[in-house]
């Protein structure tokens, strides 16, 4: 796969460029190498950013569908009866 088709399935995904990288533990600059094709994919890396993409995408989508279910609820996160506000349990 070429370096072009990453970038474009990482932006079609939402993900910034750092996400991406801090996910490989590489620099960021690295990988803007790789997406502008500044420097060839070594062998297997494709794979592992495609990996890091899908992963990364999946998690925002379910923080996503968590973020929903407490908009559908009819309240906040805060509402709970467990929540703390400045160091003090909220009654």
């Amino acid at each position: 796969m070429r370096g072009k088709d990453l970038k474009v399935r990482r932006v079609k995904a939402g993900l910034k460029q750092y996400r991406v990288a801090a996910a490989l533990d590489i620099p960021p600059a690295l990988l803007s190498f790789y997406e502008n094709e500044r420097r060839p994919l070594p062998p297997g890396m494709d794979g592992r950013i495609l990996e890091a993409i899908n992963d990364l995408r999946r998690k925002r989508k379910s923080a996503d569908d968590v973020d929903r279910r407490l908009q559908g609820a009819g309240g906040e996160e805060t509402s709970s009866p467990n929540c703390q506000v400045g160091g003090k349990k909220r009654a």
